[in-house]
């Protein structure tokens, strides 16, 4: 016996369809002023990715076609983004949970000068002084130089200190 042939298979598939198991993206602070933001491919694609979408801060969008990582910089020092990743497939998007990523600190800018008053005696003087308007982080510590040497450093709480042991007119 023989057996015919029989009709050809040609593979069928089913439609795109939105990926799942969308990761949010990961941010590590790289500067004072940029952080890195990765992402990966969905665990279940559900289809040929068309586009990778991160969106972050006012809206700012940037596509990829793949999974990668980008430096998002000129931002200002100790400031958070939230970021969100949108991904797409030709049948539909997922968008994953948002993440919010934060620069690293920097030094303090606009720093009022200190009031400085002589102590009775004429050997000491007290500072008193604001925080800086512009922190660019938690303040953790004052230092107080005299003659280019630290001589003691102040709790962030408290804005003044004395200093003594100083020489008359100096």
């Amino acid at each position: 016996g023989g057996r015919g042939q029989g009709v050809p298979s040609t593979p069928i598939r089913t439609l795109e369809g939105a990926p799942a198991g969308v990761s949010a993206p990961s941010i590590v602070a790289s500067s004072a002023s940029s952080l890195l933001v990765s992402w990966v491919e969905p665990k279940q694609p559900n289809g040929i990715i068309a586009v990778y979408r991160l969106t972050y801060a006012n809206g700012t969008t940037i596509e990829a076609a793949s999974p990668g990582n980008i430096t998002v910089d000129g931002l200002a020092p100790y400031t958070t983004v939230s970021f969100t990743l949108e991904v797409c497939t030709g049948g539909s998007c997922t968008t994953s949970d948002t993440v919010r990523g934060t620069t690293d600190p920097a030094a303090p800018a606009d720093a009022a000068t200190p009031e400085v008053t002589a102590t009775e005696g004429g050997t000491g003087l007290t500072l008193a002084w604001e925080q800086p308007k512009t922190p660019h982080g938690k303040i953790s510590a004052y230092v107080i130089w005299v003659d280019g040497k630290a001589s003691s450093v102040v709790s962030s709480e408290d804005r003044s200190a004395t200093v003594s042991a100083l020489s008359p007119f100096t």
